[in-house]
């Protein structure tokens, strides 16, 4: 019998508990300045004991005598929507989650996939937008847009340690303190002596460390078995996009994606997920996308509520398919404009074909909005004069020059004007903007409308 070479048993965490490591991650909880947890110690308090505490704190885990403390509930507020539930553990908690995190992280970024951008080292939001503005480049138009449904809340613990089993087979103490960590009880707030504690059956804590590395793992699955399919997917967290070149495909992805996630006990968000076609415009990580542009949501939003799909907000409706919502309204398969007088033009169009008909009006329908975190989905009416520059030839572009609005066909300047003096810009049909000339006329308090050729 061939002789199998022994494995280090517990490697890993021992890795974790050198005082070298705990006194970096002891270092990074200190610069996040976080609150204090049950126990009432704060990060300064701790760091004051010295490498002692860190010592202390070694040992017990390796000596089995640590035990997770209860997690201090907080909940923070947030306009217009039910405040976040935070579960925060106390410092010396914190500090060995991001520890052992930290040692982790290596071993689960081998696994992860491409598509994933969220909580890793050299990814960011930037990357993830830049990734869907090249594939809509490329052709990849039809769009997923998904969410997991209370995914933090919601991920079960068995779940999470079969990935840990897969990932750590021989690291059967840090598998341990992690299924300590996940089943720590949360410690309202109130007036009970003793505190009230809530015992936690699934979910992975908001505030904990550890916690957005255990939810990537859980998803890792997901991605593999969408990329595996030939499905081009890109995920931030539990928001991800699938891109497809056809409906059909897309709704192939979507379907295939809810039955991935039924079988984690997940479910998709019905109110956040739907397949749309680019030129509808969606958003995605605080980012606008219409055809081949994107641009910051922050750089759009006007002071009051969104106007549907007149930009800076830009609200996508859903298209029919198998998997629409059959209680929504036939009419939410057509973008609305905003509800009020048509406008009065009083600039030159770029076309020497005049419209012939003015801006049709359609009710606001609220169950079209694409997100329930819209800050507000009340739709106001516009205002009875508007300055409104239409844009009718296929030609023509629409750009940037000294600050002003230009409109070009090939070579020749059709028109330059300065934004402030546009109130909104009407495209109809595939009428090339460019993302300067958008962001220029969001900071100028004016808005754009992005229509078929008939106006729709």
């Amino acid at each position: 019998m061939a002789h199998r070479p022994s494995v280090p048993v517990n490697t890993l965490l021992r890795q974790a508990l050198t005082l070298t490591a705990l006194k970096a991650a002891r270092d990074k909880v200190l610069a996040n300045n976080g609150c204090p947890g049950v126990d009432g110690v704060t990060v300064l308090d701790f760091a004051a004991r010295g490498d002692v505490a860190l010592r202390v704190l070694a040992a017990d885990i390796l000596g089995q005598r640590y035990m997770p403390q209860p997690l201090r509930r907080l909940w923070l507020p947030r306009a217009d929507k039910p405040p976040r539930g935070l579960a925060v553990p106390v410092v010396q908690d914190r500090i060995a989650q991001t520890a052992l995190a930290t040692a982790l992280a290596p071993l689960a970024e081998a696994h992860a996939q491409d598509s994933s951008f969220a909580y890793r080292k050299g990814r960011s939001v930037q990357q993830a937008v830049a990734r869907v503005e090249r594939l809509m480049r490329e052709g990849w138009r039809w769009v997923v847009e998904a969410d997991i449904e209370h995914f933090f809340d919601t991920i079960e613990h068995a779940q999470v340690m079969a990935e840990l089993e897969q990932l750590l087979p021989h690291e059967h103490d840090a598998r341990s303190l992690i299924r300590g960590w996940l089943m720590a009880p949360i410690q309202d707030s109130g007036d009970e002596d003793p505190p009230l504690l809530q015992p936690r059956q699934r979910g992975v804590p908001q505030g904990s460390p550890i916690s957005p590395l255990l939810a990537n793992l859980v998803l890792d699955s997901l991605d593999e078995a969408l990329l595996e399919d030939g499905h081009c997917l890109v995920r931030f967290a539990d928001d991800f996009l699938i891109l497809a070149r056809s409906q059909e495909r897309a709704q192939e992805g979507l379907a295939l994606s809810r039955d991935l996630l039924e079988r984690m006990a997940l479910r998709l968000n019905p109110s956040k997920t739907r397949v749309i076609h680019g030129d509808q415009g969606f958003e995605f990580l605080g980012w606008h996308f219409v055809r081949t542009l994107a641009w910051p949501k922050q750089h759009t939003e006007p002071a009051g509520p969104p106007a549907s799909t007149l930009i800076p907000s830009i609200r996508p409706a859903p298209v029919e398919g198998p998997d629409a919502d059959p209680q929504r309204p036939a009419s939410s398969v057509r973008p609305e404009l905003v509800e009020g007088p048509s406008p009065t033009v009083d600039l030159p169009v770029s076309s020497a074909e005049p419209v012939a008909e003015p801006l049709p009006t359609l009710e606001p329908d609220d169950e079209a909005a694409p997100r329930t975190d819209d800050p507000d989905p009340t739709l106001p009416a516009l205002a009875p004069l508007q300055r409104t520059l239409y844009l009718v030839d296929p030609q023509a572009e629409l750009g940037v020059d000294k600050q002003r609005l230009v409109v070009r066909k090939g070579e020749r300047t059709l028109l330059a004007v300065s934004a402030l003096n546009v109130d909104q810009v009407m495209v109809f049909g595939p009428v090339q903007v460019s993302t300067q000339a958008l962001q220029l006329i969001s900071r100028s308090g004016g808005a754009v409308g992005f229509l078929s050729q008939l106006g729709r």
